[in-house]
């Protein structure tokens, strides 16, 4: 999977998202969304320490030990605007997250 992940960026449209998250409806771009998560009073401190561009990355980097390949392989045949829209999308389909995206319209 080496390179399969890495921070090309495919499209320039700046997307929108709706997510639903600990109960929260949450709206914004991926970097605006990632950004109120790292900073939820609830989320683990490892990860509160992180930057939202750490936080992105490391999303993108640990997918494939969270996520079957099958699942990879479809989200990266995907066009993303940004490495915080890659890792949102990661995001959102991992078992353990209760990040869910619920839609997704050009910013």
């Amino acid at each position: 999977m080496t390179g399969f992940w890495d921070e090309r960026i495919y499209t320039t449209m700046l997307m929108k998202y709706k997510v639903w998250d600990d109960e929260t409806i949450r709206s914004g771009t991926a970097q605006e969304i990632l950004q109120e998560i790292v900073s939820k009073p609830t989320i683990n401190t490892e990860i509160k320490r992180m930057s939202v561009d750490q936080y992105a990355k490391a999303l993108i980097k640990e997918a494939p030990y969270y996520l079957p390949t099958i699942v990879l392989q479809e989200l990266g045949e995907r066009d993303y605007s940004t490495v915080y829209d890659k890792a949102l999308s990661l995001l959102s389909v991992m078992p353990a997250s209760n990040a869910r995206i619920l839609t997704v319209e050009p910013n």
